[in-house]
């Protein structure tokens, strides 16, 4: 990425909806409307422009990321640019742990998002499945991979606030291999950027589905043989296949990846282990529900 810092002012005029009572909104800058922005223009394709951001202390165990929201503007008067089409709005776990200020572990990769010039564009996530999930008081980052490069002297790009570079909290995929602190660039006149970037994500507390039928294994709707030779199948994996299943979707935050935010495949008992009380507990049920049906539905 090249330091290109175009100046404007900001509308700050928005394409979400509004954040329920539980959702929080999570942002770094310091943006308000009729504020002044910085126009980020120096990044080229496969290029990566993401804010660090921490999750909130909860008792949930977990917070799901439900909507990204991008600030992109121009230098172009109204109605500004016509709308571009980029790689992806991405999620990363960080390097070094959940305290790690370094991105390195991409989780998500959406679509190709199309933005809009001159709206803090939202993108909505919170139908995923499975679910973007990151365990309370972790850090994580959010941000846009570029396909296509920004026009170097108008723009629209990714912004900046005018509040001052603060260290550590926007990130930089330089050339789409490196990761680097946006305020260690210089623009020509050896200035760093003027702020930090206007990302901001919406989460909220996660409330695990509870399935009806802990039996249907693979969560179709109906009890069958399937759902017998799938659990004993994972079972007897030695890779020991995570979840979310119809038997069992709750996390397991003390564990190593990837069953921190997806459990155990056949944790029958759901308590984050794996043994023969799971086989024995399922196997009884299973026989159960399938001479007198009880929240199982027969295949």
């Amino acid at each position: 990425m090249k330091s290109i810092s175009l100046g404007c002012l900001s509308g700050l005029a928005l394409c979400a909806a509004p954040a329920l009572a539980q959702d929080t909104v999570l942002k770094n800058d310091f943006l308000v409307n009729g504020g002044t922005v910085a126009i980020q223009a120096g990044f080229i394709a496969r290029e990566a422009g993401v804010s660090l951001f921490r999750m909130p202390a909860s008792p949930a165990g977990q917070f799901q990321v439900k909507r990204v929201l991008i600030f992109w503007k121009s230098l172009f008067p109204p109605p500004g640019a016509a709308p571009v089409i980029q790689d992806s709005v991405s999620v990363w776990l960080p390097l070094g742990g959940p305290n790690g200020t370094r991105p390195q572990n991409r989780i998500f990769e959406s679509d190709p998002p199309q933005l809009i010039d001159g709206f803090l564009n939202e993108f909505p996530f919170e139908q995923m499945n499975p679910p973007i999930l990151v365990n309370a008081g972790s850090n994580f980052f959010a941000g846009l991979v570029f396909s296509e490069p920004p026009n170097p002297f108008a723009g629209p790009s990714l912004v900046t606030d005018t509040a001052g570079c603060q260290p550590g909290t926007s990130w930089v995929l330089d050339n789409g291999i490196t990761w680097t602190d946006l305020c260690t660039y210089r623009d020509f006149l050896g200035r760093p950027p003027s702020g930090t970037f206007v990302i901001r994500v919406v989460v909220a507390p996660y409330v695990v589905p509870q399935p009806l039928c802990f039996v249907d294994f693979n969560n179709d709707g109906f009890l069958t043989q399937e759902d017998l030779s799938g659990f004993l199948t994972a079972v007897l994996d030695e890779s020991v296949p995570p979840g979310p299943s119809g038997t069992n979707r709750n996390p397991c935050p003390a564990a190593l990846p990837p069953y921190g935010t997806l459990g155990y495949a056949a944790d029958y008992n759901r308590d984050c282990t794996f043994n023969q009380e799971d086989l024995s507990g399922f196997i009884t049920e299973y026989f159960g529900q399938t001479e007198q049906p009880s929240g199982c539905v027969p295949g």
